[in-house]
């Protein structure tokens, strides 16, 4: 009881609106409306990820526990973000149309718009583009 009240004080402190919670090997993560990502172990609550995406997130999806993926909007492109929780690192894509819907998955992201299949970013943080 008492790690969970010291997580919600930690929370309470941040600058940025919360906008979903996870946890990946018995650690706590909270992703925040602009794509940082902060992890509570259990003693210390601390920033692992600095968000590259230009603005607010539009988007995102965290099925995978280990996965995130963000979108944000910058004019008429999209801003992806990609962040392996296992490595802590981010991987960043612009594509160059507004993206109807993201979907994180074991090995990346699938990005799509107008129903479409667009692209993926990949686990390797490569992207390949499908042709349309």
């Amino acid at each position: 009881m008492v790690v969970m009240e010291l997580a919600i004080e930690y929370i309470r402190k941040l600058d940025n609106d919360i906008i979903d919670l996870g946890s990946f090997k018995n650690k706590f993560f909270v992703l925040t409306a602009n794509g940082d990502v902060y992890r509570f172990d259990g003693k210390d609550f601390k920033r692992v990820i600095v968000s590259k995406l230009k603005g607010t997130v539009t988007q995102h999806s965290w099925n995978i526990p280990h996965m995130i993926g963000s979108t944000s909007v910058v004019g008429n492109s999209t801003i992806i973000q990609l962040i392996d929780l296992r490595s802590q690192k981010a991987s960043l894509l612009e594509a160059n149309d507004k993206v109807a819907g993201v979907l994180t998955t074991s090995k990346g992201l699938i990005y799509w718009g107008g129903g479409i299949i667009e692209g993926y970013l990949g686990h390797t943080m490569s992207m390949m583009r499908k042709s349309t």
